[in-house]
């Protein structure tokens, strides 16, 4: 690199400039790749839920329902579904990637 207030090559310079740009562009996908991932996980859900008969969706639902319903009456309830949720949601996820 010249040291500052000289003056550029205008080759140089451009290929600075697209060195920069590109490592830019690197970065701007991988953070795409990351903030991409849980929207995967959603869609999969999703799939998964629809690819249900009509009449286990509404079991679920109602089960669903109950169950939290009776957390929250209960003292410390709230508590108690911060703990489960985490855990559903990773019984969850593997269920869904498992392919037998």
């Amino acid at each position: 690199m010249p040291a500052p207030g000289t003056p550029l090559n205008p080759a140089v310079a451009k290929a600075a400039l697209r060195r920069r740009i590109a490592a830019q562009r690197a970065d701007l996908a991988a953070a795409g790749r990351i903030l991409a991932a849980p929207l995967h996980l959603i869609d999969r859900g999703v799939a998964g839920w629809r690819a249900l008969p009509p009449f286990a969706r509404v079991a679920l639902a109602a089960a669903g329902s109950f169950a939290t319903a009776r957390l929250l009456r209960r003292p410390g309830g709230r508590a108690a579904l911060s703990r489960i949720i985490p855990v559903l949601l990773g019984v969850l996820s593997r269920t869904i990637s498992f392919r037998p």
